[in-house]
């Protein structure tokens, strides 16, 4: 991916300038991320997206094209949130949407799932000035086979770019069907972190009757 200089909030929109001025600039109307906690399989990871102000919406398709800007994977979570706050702080983004349940992260204990990834988040924020205004909120989808197949679905629309290369396309490349079981999500951390930054644009298509309908045998690998 191409190394991301900084961006510009304009008018409602977003001028991302590359550090090679050559590069032409990405006009985008929205900018959110996603991040993937460690597990033991992989490490952690995070991705911008954004919805391209200049495209037209494609025929039948209620969202614009949403482009994969950055991406990241780093084992280590302080590592992992600097390179998530700097990279941010390039594109004007300060929400990041992750996995966990806010009705538990104040309750004692950890009996809530990713809670101490978020309190370590939380914490450490607190330490690091550059990451005091990013905040955490949990996706719209929660279930990894919607998710997935929403991916593919968009893909399969030209409503997603994902470019060649990156560790998102390589683990997407690699998946068969049945990844699609919840208990093989910790492999493809770049596919939980994606599935949650396109939290805002999937809420742009539920105009109050639930997420687009999702038929598993429509959708192959």
């Amino acid at each position: 991916m191409k190394p991301i200089k900084e961006t510009i909030k304009q008018a409602g929109q977003y001028i991302v300038k590359y550090e090679d001025d050559k590069v032409p600039v990405f006009l985008a109307s929205r900018i959110a991320a996603g991040i993937a906690w460690p597990t033991a399989q992989k490490d952690g990871y995070f991705c911008v997206v954004a919805a391209q102000a200049n495209k037209e919406i494609v025929p039948g398709i209620e969202t614009k094209p949403v482009t994969v800007l950055v991406e990241g994977e780093y084992a280590l979570l302080p590592v992992l949130f600097d390179a998530l706050g700097t990279q941010l702080q390039k594109v004007s983004c300060t929400t990041i949407y992750a996995q966990y349940n806010p009705a538990v992260i104040n309750k004692p204990g950890f009996d809530g799932r990713n809670k101490a990834f978020v309190l370590a988040f939380n914490d450490y924020k607190r330490k690091r000035h550059l990451l005091k205004l990013l905040r955490l909120q949990p996706p719209l989808i929660s279930d990894w086979l919607v998710g997935i197949l929403t991916v593919q679905k968009w893909r399969a629309e030209k409503a997603l770019n994902i470019p060649h290369g990156t560790i998102m396309y390589n683990q997407l490349k690699s998946m068969v069907i049945e990844d699609r079981k919840q208990t093989e999500q910790d492999r493809f951390p770049a596919m939980t972190a994606l599935i949650c930054a396109m939290t805002p644009f999937v809420s742009e298509l539920m105009r109050g009757q639930g997420l687009r309908e999702v038929v598993p045998s429509k959708y192959v690998w």
